[in-house]
């Protein structure tokens, strides 16, 4: 095998994806830094590696469709009050995926609702009552 230069160069059998015993000690070191690369791009690939929870409270707005286009899949979490009759909704690339209503009568209930967003996927909430809180853990 050559040495791989993609992590998609390897296979699931370990035989494989190694020098075969010939090469000389420059070209074994190719393989170990090869595998080294493939392991801290698996690291820094990991969700939530590298990401910290933000509130973008202030920079959202119901019904306004956002695109996740950090390179990486992304969480977020819409809190709201919902009055009696209200509902809330959370859309992914068009589709609903998460919808809470409160049915509760005279009483104000707090929701929250999460979704992991794929890397450039669409997403927005929208509803009847604006969100109070909305925090994404992002890069």
């Amino acid at each position: 095998m050559p040495v791989p230069s993609l992590i998609t160069d390897l296979t699931t059998v370990a035989a494989t994806n190694s020098p075969t015993g010939s090469e000389s000690p420059a070209t074994a070191d190719d393989y170990f830094r090869a595998h080294a690369s493939f392991i801290a791009q698996l690291r820094d690939s990991a969700f939530g590696a590298w990401q910290t929870w933000q509130d973008v409270t202030a920079s959202r707005a119901l019904g306004v469709i956002y695109t996740n286009s950090t390179g990486r899949a992304i969480v977020i979490c819409v809190t709201c009050s919902l009055p009696h009759g209200a509902f809330i909704q959370l859309t992914v690339n068009g589709l609903n995926i998460g919808f809470q209503s409160n049915t509760t009568g005279g009483v104000t209930n707090s929701m929250c609702m999460t979704a992991i967003i794929p890397d450039g996927a669409t997403y927005k909430s929208s509803g009847s009552s604006a969100h109070s809180i909305w925090m994404e853990l992002r890069a």
